[in-house]
């Protein structure tokens, strides 16, 4: 009876832990949930005023008239726009946001051209809209890491007990190789994979040299910015792996084949090094 007792007892007890952790969890989620709630609905502001008034199709033609029709440069101030509108705004929201704000500019400038008015197999959606919102969106996101707000940053700044800034610094400085992977992505739209219409052994050989290169060039450009492989580089090893690493955005296999040559001399660099050094 007594050790009946005891199991009741122990049974009570953890059953009011459980109800506890609940209770709490549910407050803690709904404070989380009202900064996330806050950003949805001022996107929804943004979104109405931009709609009602009809500035959502004067900003892209702006962006459009600023950079002269060129593709590059408009690719080039979307990033700067996405990057402004998804610092310290949740995931959610960001999308809403950039997709509102800078991917029509985007859209307008290619929906006309191959293979970008072509739509995507199965659905209504042109390849242009997928494309634009994809490049957006990405660099909404990695606004995360990006100075002057960078959350991530402030999160693991904060968890590590370091310096905010000397994270925020590092963590753009690692991460400076992946921001060429939009650039990449929507000049090779057949690398979204649900754009390729017919599978055949060529466009799957074509899709994986796109996919092998764009590592490749991510790998060189992070060479680059280190400034290490085996050993320290010259400053002038890391200048040109860096100018091979971003002109290889275009996959032209001329310059990566450079660039593998390029690579493959730091590999002999590296290995007289570490022999003399032995």
């Amino acid at each position: 009876m007594k050790d009946l007792r005891k199991s009741y007892r122990s049974s009570m007890d953890s059953g009011k832990m459980m109800y506890r952790a609940t209770y709490e969890a549910m407050i803690d989620a709904g404070k989380t949930s009202v900064s996330v709630m806050l950003a949805a609905a001022s996107a929804g502001l943004i979104q109405g005023v931009l709609t009602m008034t009809g500035e959502l199709t004067n900003i892209g033609y702006r962006l459009i008239s600023l950079t002269h029709g060129n593709l590059w440069l408009l690719l080039l101030l979307t990033m700067v726009f996405s990057l402004i509108l998804g610092m310290g705004v949740p995931t959610t929201a960001n999308y809403i946001i950039t997709s509102l704000v800078a991917a029509p500019a985007i859209y307008m400038l290619v929906r006309n051209i191959e293979p970008y008015n072509q739509p995507v197999p199965g659905y209504t959606v042109l390849i242009a809209m997928l494309a634009a919102h994809f490049f957006v969106f990405y660099f909404g996101i990695l606004a995360d890491v990006t100075p002057p707000v960078a959350l991530a940053s402030y999160a693991g700044s904060a968890i590590a007990g370091g310096d905010f800034w000397k994270t925020a610094i590092n963590a753009v400085k690692y991460a400076l190789a992946g921001y060429i992977g939009p650039y990449i992505y929507f000049t090779h739209p057949e690398m979204f994979l649900i754009t390729v219409s017919k599978w055949t052994p060529a466009m799957a050989l074509r899709v994986l040299y796109y996919l092998l290169a764009t590592l490749f060039v991510m790998y060189l450009l992070a060479i680059a910015l280190t400034g290490f492989y085996s050993t320290k580089l010259k400053p002038w090893m890391r200048g040109i792996v860096g100018v091979l690493g971003l002109a290889g955005v275009t996959l032209n296999p001329i310059i990566i084949g450079a660039g593998i040559a390029a690579w493959l001399g730091l590999k002999f660099y590296g290995a007289r090094f570490e022999k003399s050094a032995s």
